[in-house]
């Protein structure tokens, strides 16, 4: 094939250097054969007639990063949590329901089963079909049909992936905890089941508060009795008609031999007559006119039937009629009748009571010393077992604040206990919320649930050997039993030799850094200072919101003015203030909507000075906007001015949670606020070094009311913000975490969602939801997220989620396309060109257009290049009058 000229088509950074470079430096360049002018991976080139032009394209732009999360680092943090209910199984196999995510280790959402011994049942999991929306998910009530279904009640609202189908209020499992789609309960939405009964026909009592079956709420006065029936397939029962029913919550049933059906609770009235929140109705739902109860002072919480058909009683009242002193604890006859006191009964609540085979009684709830107008401060789990006449045979305390015991059912080998507790008075084994009791209300060893939630990490600091300071409200890692500061290796395995000892992880950590020497400053419900090897240098009382070191190395330690002076201070390294640090009165005034003023978060500045954020109003009774500055002195520094924030909602002040310095003096601050006067900011504001917003910086309208907790850059400067938010923008969904590109536009290359497996309360979503508290960038492309949640992993793949307890590694790799071939041409003796690059990958693409610049249209080149010996080739004809030609990848 004879060539009649050849040349490279050459790559330059813009049109004029190009063509200068072309026409000065190079004028022989289409006289040389394969000569190379540059070569830049992100540029094209193009050529026309005998002339060479250079123009930048968008061929060769920088591939965006891959985020994946790190499977090789897998730290669970987690806390101890309650069981609300415990239901024993013909088969010895015990189901537990409560505001749980996890029993031993493994994700069970509010619902789990356990073997007789307390390890999992791995045969049963909570599960709804593929397109199933779960809005609420909150077990209040559970029975256990004859053949293995379980009946659940609870705040339960469960959609088809069509929205045309429902399942609420009570749903069925099938023994493998699936959900049982063919049984849909009429009930009316909103009502809340709390008791959960079977009748011996398979019917299903329903009771609890604001119960009705379908329709009521349509009625011209509605009516809600509290109390229905249910046909096995979940239909209302229409021959049950307990008229207008309880006229307040009935929380607790029994179905005697009889049929006839007990109910209990915080009711007065039943269907119009005054009854003493204990009744007796017949099967049609009539109320049984023998069963007469003298009215108690308070509420009846827990509800038994002895074999002999009397009826044992607890809640939180002290008499049965005006003169009968029955303190939280009553046994009736089979008729009503008020039996003699039980021996005395110390408890100050009782929330549960069973029958054991023996014959014999246990009550359980909680006991306090001290009550402050009519409430307690705190108060303590207890539990007393009782022979058949009444004598208390067996008493039990546990030592935890505000524990108590919520639910009681009988075992084969003594009694299972559940509710809010670890360990007992005596100092006996852990325990997470569940045990099983022998006779004596002793814990068995062998029986060792861990019943768990997830957990809040707030902060996080790496060290120079890769090892990880982490600190926040938990009280297990990985299963094992640590408080809230602990260190961790890059594998997320505990450092056991690192144990902070004294009071300082007592409370909850929600700021760790790191200082010269090693020290190691953690801030929160107490303010402390430890040496590298977890050694307590000092600690303090002061409970701290803010924490920041200065070069020096001292801290400065911010919250509010009730437990720190001004609501800020400087702690030198010895444990002492500094003297020479004076903020004035600082913040120590009240917000109108009857918050705190507090200091949230604080930065120093490369000159000294200091930075400044919360929800305060003034400073040193001077009016402020949320964000100051002072010098190194702690005086303020009038030349910062920043303008108030302002709030979506009147009832929540506007704050700010976190402060960070960009390189450039500029200043980025994430929290709770919807803008200035003049300005919308959404959660999220970046100020000048004077104090004035940037308004160069986008008004983050698709951030919507989030609230920011965190932010840091990344090494392109790009900002990566968590916290309680969700980002929806074209294309694009993100839960809890975005990225912001250095303009403020999204950046859609983050394809990562933080989630929970906790299915929630919609109409409360702010306790239920998770968020992000800390984010940390490592050196290596690694990036550490922490807060409190149980997922991680694609927002447009939920299936792919990777389970991650409270901190995840994400890896973040910038694809780099390969070094860009040198591209040539050559014209052939019949005048088409020849265009052909030396280059063994398989992924480059030749393209041609017939003019440059925005829009331009490209269009692959037909047929496409082939390979031949190392080199691809495509001959192309010559057109009219200008052709551009590029390699694109891939």
């Amino acid at each position: 094939m004879a060539v009649a000229s050849r040349g490279v088509i050459a790559v330059a950074s813009g049109l004029n250097r190009a063509l200068r470079k072309a026409k000065i430096m190079f004028p022989e360049l289409m006289k040389s054969n394969r000569d190379r002018l540059i070569s830049r991976p992100w540029l094209a080139a193009s050529l026309v007639g005998g002339l060479l032009l250079v123009q930048l394209s968008q061929g060769w732009a920088a591939q965006p990063p891959n985020w994946l999360v790190d499977g090789a680092f897998n730290a669970r943090f987690e806390q101890s949590a309650a069981v609300n209910l415990a239901v024993p199984q013909p088969d010895g196999k015990i189901l537990v329901a409560g505001p749980f995510h996890s029993l031993n280790s493994q994700t069970r959402a509010g619902l789990a089963r356990l073997n007789a011994d307390g390890s999992t049942d791995t045969d049963f999991q909570f599960s709804v079909p593929p397109g199933f929306l779960i809005l609420q998910w909150e077990v209040q009530s559970l029975a256990v049909q004859t053949n293995g279904p379980v009946l659940v009640g609870g705040r339960i609202m469960i959609y088809d992936s069509s929205f045309l189908s429902r399942w609420q209020g009570v749903v069925r499992l099938l023994p493998n905890g699936a959900l049982d789609t063919n049984f849909m309960a009429g009930l009316e939405l909103g009502g809340e089941p709390l008791a959960l009964a079977l009748d011996g026909e398979g019917r299903v009592l329903v009771a609890g508060s604001g119960i009705a079956t379908n329709g009521a709420s349509a009625e011209p006065e509605a009516v809600y009795p509290n109390l229905v029936r249910l046909l096995s397939n979940g239909l209302p029962d229409p021959t049950f008609n307990p008229g207008a029913g309880a006229n307040a919550p009935i929380r607790c049933l029994a179905i005697l031999g009889n049929g006839k059906i007990l109910a209990a609770g915080d009711f007065t009235q039943f269907n119009g007559a005054a009854v003493g929140r204990l009744c007796r109705l017949e099967t049609s739902g009539a109320l049984d006119p023998s069963f007469s109860v003298s009215q108690p002072d308070g509420n009846i919480h827990a509800l038994a039937v002895e074999a002999g058909g009397r009826i044992l009683v607890g809640g939180d009242f002290d008499y049965f009629g005006p003169t009968d002193y029955r303190r939280r604890l009553a046994r009736l006859s089979a008729n009503g009748a008020l039996e003699p006191a039980f021996a005395h009964t110390p408890l100050y609540a009782v929330k549960a009571v069973t029958v054991l085979p023996d014959g014999s009684l246990v009550a359980g709830g909680w006991y306090t010393f001290t009550i402050f107008n009519g409430y307690p401060t705190e108060h303590l789990a207890y539990a007393i077992r009782y022979a058949a006449d009444g004598t208390a045979l067996a008493v039990q305390r546990w030592a935890e604040a505000n524990s108590e015991i919520r639910c009681l059912a009988p075992a084969a080998s003594g009694v299972i206990l559940g509710g809010v507790f670890m360990q007992t008075e005596g100092g006996g084994p852990i325990r997470h919320g569940l045990c099983l009791a022998s006779s004596n209300l002793e814990p068995q060893p062998a029986f060792a649930p861990v019943v768990a939630r997830q957990a809040t990490v707030a902060r996080l600091a790496l060290q120079s050997d890769g090892q990880l300071v982490v600190g926040g409200k938990f009280n297990l890692v990985n299963g094992l039993l640590r408080t809230n500061l602990v260190r961790i290796n890059r594998q997320g395995q505990l450092d056991a030799s690192f144990q902070p000892s004294g009071a300082v992880a007592e409370g909850a950590v929600r700021k760790v850094l790191l200082g010269a020497g090693g020290l190691i400053w953690a801030a929160g419900d107490r303010f402390s200072c430890l040496a590298s090897n977890g050694a307590t240098l000092f600690t303090t009382n002061i409970s701290a919101l803010a924490l920041a070191l200065q070069p020096d190395g001292k801290a400065l330690v911010g919250g509010m003015s009730g437990s720190l002076p001004a609501g800020l201070q400087r702690w030198q390294t010895n444990g002492v203030p500094d003297a020479g640090f004076s903020p004035g009165t600082g913040v120590a005034g009240a917000l109108p909507t009857g918050e705190i003023e507090q200091i949230l978060d604080l930065a120093v500045q490369p000159d000294g000075r200091i930075l400044a954020a919360g929800n305060f109003r003034a400073f040193n009774g001077q009016p402020c906007a949320q964000i100051i500055r002072l010098l190194v002195n702690g005086t303020r520094d009038n030349s910062f001015a920043a303008e108030p924030l302002a709030s979506s909602f009147p009832a929540i002040a506007p704050a700010i949670y976190r402060l960070l310095p960009r390189p450039d003096g500029k200043i980025f601050a994430g929290g709770y606020f919807a803008g200035t006067s003049n300005r919308v900011a959404n959660g999220l504001a970046l100020y000048q070094d004077n104090g004035a917003l940037d308004e160069s910086w986008p008004t983050n309208a698709n951030l919507g009311s989030a609230n920011l907790y965190e932010l840091a850059l990344d090494a392109r400067g790009n900002l990566l913000a968590g916290g309680n938010l969700q980002v929806f923008s074209a294309g694009y969904f993100n839960n809890q975490i975005v990225l912001l590109g250095s303009s403020g536009g999204v950046d859609p290359s983050l394809d990562l969602s933080v989630n929970s497996d906790f299915y929630g309360d919609p109409f409360y979503p702010y306790e239920r939801q998770p968020f992000v508290r800390a984010i940390l960038f490592s050196a290596t492309n690694e990036v550490y997220l922490a807060g409190a949640f149980s997922r991680l992993g694609s927002a447009f793949n939920p299936a792919d989620n990777l389970e991650r307890w409270s901190l995840a590694r994400v890896t973040f790799t910038v694809p780099m396309a390969p070094v860009a071939p040198t591209l040539y041409w050559e014209r052939l003796s019949g005048g088409d060109l020849r265009i052909f690059w030396p280059s063994n990958q398989a992924n480059f693409t030749l393209e041609s257009a017939p003019a440059l610049g925005l829009g331009t249209a490209w269009q692959p080149i037909a047929p496409p290049a082939t390979l031949n010996g190392g080199e691809w080739s495509a001959t192309v004809a010559p057109a009219a009058a200008r052709q551009f030609f590029r390699l694109r990848y891939p």
